[in-house]
């Protein structure tokens, strides 16, 4: 007689009879599934989240084969390119204290175009818009055919100009150490770069920084900056002392594209 068929039988007829022997083979079959499953669930997280680097997540995105052509975020292309030639919004908006204690927040928006030495800025608040230029490093307002030269507070009353323009946004975010990349598969980037202020304040010793959320898509550039401790700090220029927090979105767009900004009128100096 076949002894696998004795087996099998006398296995078939114990497990229908004995209830605790029913339970103890099921208790195992529980187990060994248990344990495969633990052992697929491994392998497929160990396969779909592969280290690309310590400061960079990749989500969706498509990534080659040939590391050399890995965008890994370290390059600052993005902010290079934006020269003296391009189209920007820059909203401020800021909380203070007036002169009772009363807390007040305040918006201002600058925008405008560039082109080489010459700035178009359109800085409103509220409901009210003025136009300046700044042409090298001068601003002027424009009376009937004459630019006449202004003073720069007329034009930057409540924040320097330093958290404004681009010169030194791009100075700052130089100095900054990438904490965070994305690249998507649909084109878009977004950086989180951060700044220690004792690297731009000189004898800072306070481990305090300012982080720069930056997103780069369809060609148009956008930074989101929490300035508030650099403003607390920096009170050379102006009074920041009852700011109590200063917010800003720089936006660039149509980069490289601008026509020449043409002078309808003398320039007086």
């Amino acid at each position: 007689m076949d002894k696998n068929r004795d087996n099998n039988e006398s296995f078939y007829n114990r497990y229908k009879s004995d209830s605790k022997y029913r339970a103890k083979v099921q208790l195992v079959g529980y187990a060994v599934i248990i344990v495969l499953l633990v052992i697929y669930l491994n392998v497929t997280n160990m396969t779909n989240n592969y280290n690309y680097g310590n400061t960079i997540s990749l989500d969706k995105a498509d990534i080659s084969n040939n590391d050399s052509n890995v965008d890994n975020g370290s390059n600052l292309d993005f902010v290079s390119n934006i020269s003296n030639n391009y189209v920007y919004d820059v909203n401020v908006v800021v909380k203070k204290k007036d002169d009772n204690g009363i807390d007040s927040e305040i918006q201002y928006n600058y925008s405008g175009k560039s082109y080489k030495d010459v700035m178009i800025i359109n800085k409103k608040v509220d409901n009210n818009q003025v136009s300046f230029y700044k042409i090298d490093d001068d601003y002027y307002s424009k009376d009937n055919d004459s630019y006449k030269k202004v003073d720069e507070s007329l034009v930057y009353d409540l924040i320097d100009n330093d958290y404004i323009e681009l010169d030194k946004l791009k100075k700052f975010i130089s100095l900054a150490s990438l904490d965070h990349y994305t690249n998507y598969s649909s084109g878009k980037k977004e950086y989180v770069y951060n700044m220690k202020l004792s690297d731009v304040i000189l004898n800072y010793k306070e481990d305090t920084s300012i982080v720069f959320n930056i997103v780069v898509e369809n060609s148009i550039v956008s930074v989101d900056v929490d300035y508030t401790n650099f403003i607390k700090i920096d009170d050379d220029i102006k009074d920041y002392k009852n700011i109590d927090s200063c917010i800003i979105k720089y936006t660039y767009s149509e980069i490289g594209k601008v026509e020449e900004i043409k002078l309808e009128g003398n320039v007086v100096e």
